[in-house]
Parts: C-alpha cells; structure tokens; sequence
C-alpha cells in the first residue's frame, strides 16, 4: 500500500480539525528531516569531504534551532510569511557558517558584509534553491 492511501485509510474517521493537527505534525516530522541531511549532503556535493567536526556542531545546534522555530510556527500559527521565516532563520545563522555557506555558494552574502558597504536593510543573506 503507497503511503498516501495509508495516511488517507488511518485519517478516516477524525474530524477536520485532526486531520489538519494530524498534518501539521506530519509536516513537522519533514522539515525535522530535511533540516537534519540537506546541509551536510549540500557541503559534501560541494566540497566531496565530510565537515569537520566544529561545523559538523554548528549544523546541528543551528539546524535543531531553525527545525524548532519552523515547528514552531507551523503549529501556533506564528504571524510571519514564510519568506520572513527564512530571513530571520539565515539572521541567526553563526558568522563561521554563514561564511562557509557564502563561500561554498549555497548562501548570497548579505549586503552588510559585501565589500560595496550596502546597507544590511537593504538586504539579508538567501539561502540558495536546493
């Protein structure tokens, strides 16, 4: 049985309302995945090395943070567009990380630290489509 006819089999019977708590934390469970590989699979297709140890850390704290956060805000209904989400997450990014992000190219540089001295409200770091 493919999973969506499984998940559709196990909603019968809940009212709207779990269904959609259901999904919410089903959507949850993604993100806590894809948050988890994609950033050590991105460092490795670019540099084919395994990340040291000090960025193999900062992943996890900064990842587990960003994955608690967009919980978070899937589940309370936290009143920021999801384009908001995202600035604030790359925001709180460690400088170390960022940095490595920017030079790998898996990260635009923020204005603030480009050599032109733009000003940082013009624009924060974006994650590059993965």
């Amino acid at each position: 049985m493919e999973e969506k006819d499984r998940t559709q089999e196990t909603d019968k019977g809940l009212s709207p309302d779990q269904r959609q708590d259901r999904m919410k934390y089903r959507l949850a469970d993604s993100v806590k995945e894809c948050m988890r590989t994609t950033p050590v699979d991105k460092i490795m297709e670019k540099t084919h090395q395994v990340p040291d140890e000090e960025t193999r850390f900062l992943l996890e704290m900064y990842c587990r943070g960003s994955v608690y956060m967009t919980v978070k805000w899937v589940l309370t209904g936290m009143k920021f567009t999801p384009e908001e989400l995202a600035g604030f997450l790359v925001e709180a990014m460690p400088r170390k990380l960022g940095e490595e992000f920017v030079r790998l190219g898996l990260l635009e540089e923020p204005r603030a630290h480009r050599e032109d001295g733009e000003a940082a409200a013009q624009s924060s770091g974006k994650i590059r489509e993965w």
